[in-house]
């Protein structure tokens, strides 16, 4: 099961430095998609992270669309099973932002940074695309995102999503993505400091007092995620002990 808070600081569309350049900025979004039909179920719980940096009509036209185009077709073969229909949707999801872009004569220009991550029972599938925060703590900080979102300069609207982090959750995990303005807030020993806390809502409640604190607040999306473990039903006639389901421990399985 999951716990979840989320963090979103939005602006009026205003000139101001965002990622070192002067432009109009910034359309942030979080999307949370928990099924309740059997076979939707049976793939998993969708969460959305993104920015783009210019906020424009087009800009939350493009991530709507991506943000429906990857439930659609995640969605649409459930025979297939969270993997195999993740992958199918990251290809078709991939197709859309370059037929969408080169329509409008537009590159990407690093401007779009985009989370899905993917939750059935206790496996977790996570991909991005663009200068992301992505951590996991248990019982130390572990960056999700080193190997998975390209460097800015191989950015590209075919392959905006080219890998996956796939693997299995502990008891009392905790994840946060986040869009890059978190780091201008807080350190790599910040972000351990609020996840090692035992409360999310602590833990947003501390980034809202960040934003307020700061000098000039940008944009910002954070979703923050607690996975726990569901107590097992015991039967008057068992072991009087409770019990619970024991998870594999794996992490770090890279997917190209």
């Amino acid at each position: 099961m999951l716990e979840k808070q989320e963090v979103i600081i939005r602006q009026p569309a205003e000139r101001t430095v965002c990622d070192g350049k002067e432009r109009v900025c910034t359309f942030c979004d979080i999307l949370s998609y928990e099924p309740t039909h059997i076979e939707e179920i049976a793939l998993g719980s969708l969460f959305f992270v993104s920015q783009h940096a210019e906020n424009n009509e087009e800009s939350s036209s493009l991530i709507n669309l991506i943000n429906s185009t990857l439930k659609r077709t995640f969605y649409a073969k459930p025979q297939l099973g969270t993997l195999e229909s993740l992958k199918t949707s990251l290809k078709e999801t991939n197709k859309l932002i370059s037929e969408f872009l080169r329509q409008r004569g537009a590159t990407l220009d690093n401007n779009l940074f985009y989370f899905l991550l993917v939750v059935k029972g206790q496996t977790m599938h996570l991909t991005a695309s663009g200068q992301n925060l992505a951590w996991l703590y248990r019982r130390k900080l572990i960056n999700l995102g080193d190997s998975m979102a390209p460097p800015p300069e191989q950015q590209s609207a075919e392959k905006f999503f080219q890998s996956l982090v796939s693997g299995e959750l502990e008891d009392g995990d905790k994840i946060i993505l986040s869009t890059p303005a978190l780091s201008k807030l807080v350190d790599e020993e910040g972000i351990k400091q609020l996840l090692k806390g035992k409360e999310l809502v602590a833990s947003a409640e501390k980034i809202n007092q960040l934003v307020r604190e700061a000098a000039q607040a940008n944009p910002l999306a954070v979703l923050l995620l607690r996975y726990f473990q569901k107590e097992k039903i015991v039967s008057p006639k068992q072991n009087g002990d409770k019990e619970y389901i024991t998870p594999p421990i794996r992490l770090d399985e890279v997917l190209r």
